[in-house]
């Protein structure tokens, strides 16, 4: 701090700026030993390398620094990527976010005029990935899974669609996809192959449960053409037969909460049995417990090292105050 301005210094004291008007505001590491610093000076914003060079400085609203790209901001809201060859920028975007970098390659999701658009910034160029329009975009591993107006398409980073069609819908499982196409779900990998060449009539992550999708042991629900649920894993293989309403909770250690009219139960889907007789009527869920209620009996149940328990939970019969 000097003349209450943030200010750099090596161990010897030597400032770093030495323009006492200079107050830095924000440092940006981009390379080994090499910083952008984002500093105020007269009431206006700009961008100072860590040896003393000054990148740009003009009356800009905002600055941001996202993996080396410099984004500034001018007066009426507009963002912009800065050229550091010629130190020129075109406010042309209303608002941006980074997607990932790859290849030496920044990706970034700009928004222009209502319409959201896929840009990538390699050296001295910022030019948009694709060459029509799109109407949700989604990252997954290495792979872009596009919404258009005539359906889904998965694409890797050189803009090749992976399995040369379009879906009617495409949802992530693991490692893979799960795609829609003449009404029927499949599991696909990211080579474009089938890991089962079974279709069903629906396939699903589950909302609930406490059971990782980042394993090949996961398992998905599937829908089979009796109306019935299932359960298969990450390698295709079916767990269970379509026998359940609905399955509604996980576990891990593929213990599963499964339901069949009205009522809930617990099942081991890895042994393909009923973990106990006792159906409940609803459950409620806490961190790392499941509390079941059925008949006025509360049970609370939960997996400890992959030990499944389902224990009653006694009540109080009275209470005083």
């Amino acid at each position: 701090i000097k003349n209450e301005k943030l200010n750099y210094a090596d161990y010897h004291g030597k400032l770093m700026f030495p323009d006492t008007d200079i107050e830095i505001i924000k440092k940006v590491p981009i390379i080994s030993k090499l910083y952008y610093f984002i500093f105020y000076k007269n009431g206006k914003k700009g961008v100072i390398r860590s040896d003393g060079e000054i990148i740009v400085f003009q009356d800009f609203s905002d600055i941001k620094i996202i993996s080396s790209v410099i984004w500034l901001q001018d007066s009426n809201g507009k963002w912009g990527v800065l050229n550091k060859k010629n130190n020129q920028v075109s406010f042309d975007f209303d608002n941006y976010k980074f997607i990932r970098a790859i290849e030496g390659k920044q990706y970034f999701q700009v928004e222009k005029e209502g319409e959201k658009l896929i840009f990538v910034k390699n050296k001295d160029s910022f030019i948009p990935l694709f060459d029509y329009k799109y109407k949700s975009i989604k990252l997954f591993h290495n792979h872009l899974i596009i919404e258009t107006t005539n359906g889904f398409q998965i694409l890797d980073y050189s803009k090749k669609n992976i399995f040369g069609k379009e879906f009617q819908s495409i949802k992530t499982f693991y490692k893979h996809f799960l795609v829609k196409y003449d009404n029927q779900w499949y599991m696909v990998n990211s080579k474009g192959e089938k890991i089962i060449d079974e279709g069903f009539a629906e396939l699903a992550n589950f909302q609930k449960g406490n059971s990782t999708n980042y394993d090949k042991n996961t398992y998905a629900k599937y829908k089979s053409t009796n109306q019935k649920i299932g359960l298969i894993n990450a390698l295709g293989k079916k767990l269970t037969e379509p026998i359940f309403d609905d399955i509604v909770y996980r576990l891990s250690g593929g213990f599963i909460m499964v339901k069949n009219g009205e009522k809930l139960r617990w099942y081991n889907a890895f042994k393909n049995e009923y973990t106990s007789d006792i159906e409940f009527d609803s459950f409620y869920e806490q961190p790392k417990k499941v509390y079941c209620l059925s008949s006025n009996k509360l049970y609370y149940t939960g997996n400890f090292n992959d030990k499944f328990y389902f224990k009653e939970l006694k009540l109080p019969t009275s209470i005083k105050y």
